[in-house]
């Protein structure tokens, strides 16, 4: 018969449609196509794996870099309570200091 291919022959059109080295070949085709839609849809998981991988680290660093913000704050907080601190205590210190001096002077004199 003519006006047909393999890809368009049906049992009504060819002859040797139902020959099985022509049942074979379908299946072979069939199977091989089922692998890459298989693996098609594999790919497409694995993509949007690492999306939602991504989304999911992005905001795990988002989550970090607010979390190191408020220590640097509470840190910088700290610092300034401290060198506030310090600096009470030195000025007292040098207060002493000064009375002491001027007390040994005053008996001194």
């Amino acid at each position: 018969l003519e006006g047909h291919n393999r890809s368009n022959a049906t049992k009504h059109t060819c002859p040797a449609y139902n020959d099985q080295k022509e049942i074979d070949r379908r299946e072979k085709i069939r199977r091989k196509l089922e692998v890459t839609i298989s693996a098609e849809r594999e790919n497409i998981e694995a993509i949007q794996q690492e999306s939602e991988n991504a989304d999911r680290m992005q905001a795990e660093l988002a989550r970090q870099i607010e979390e190191l913000k408020k220590n640097k704050e509470r840190a910088e907080s700290f610092r300034k309570e401290e060198l506030k601190r310090r600096t009470q205590k030195l000025k007292r210190l040098q207060n002493r200091q000064n009375r002491n001096e001027h007390e040994n002077n005053f008996f001194d004199g």
